[in-house]
């Protein structure tokens, strides 16, 4: 039997004034402990921002980080592009053993892992 996986969801945003929400931002999952099983999973945000990335294994270890897309739009008219970062406005290039792990729970969704990103002029 196959087991039920968790979920993963939030929205990602320009960090300037209205907060619009950022389209093709890529939004990339790993866990250390789950390695073996899937270390790396990918997804881009939707025209809202939005984003589910579904099927995790049970984990306490995920991060979750917020990367350029090719096309990022929905944001700051005068951004030439956004600043990476993991959830919970950590440094995009830290250990894989963040200090704000994510956990996902069988059947469930865990919700609001969001961000905001700093356009750079």
């Amino acid at each position: 039997a196959l087991a039920v996986g968790g979920a993963i969801s939030g929205t990602v945003t320009d960090a300037g004034g209205t907060h619009h929400g950022l389209a093709n931002v890529g939004v990339v999952v790993s866990s250390v402990s789950l390695s073996a099983i899937r270390a790396r999973i990918a997804v881009s945000t939707a025209a809202d921002g939005s984003y589910s990335i579904l099927g995790l294994p049970t984990g306490t270890d995920y991060q979750v980080c917020f990367i350029n897309g090719s096309a990022i739009t929905g944001g700051s008219s005068d951004a030439t592009g956004y600043v990476q970062q993991c959830y919970n406005n950590q440094p995009f290039n830290q250990p894989s053993n963040s200090p704000n792990p994510v956990s996902v729970t069988e059947g469930a969704v865990t919700t609001g892992i969001n961000a905001a990103l700093v356009g750079m002029p």
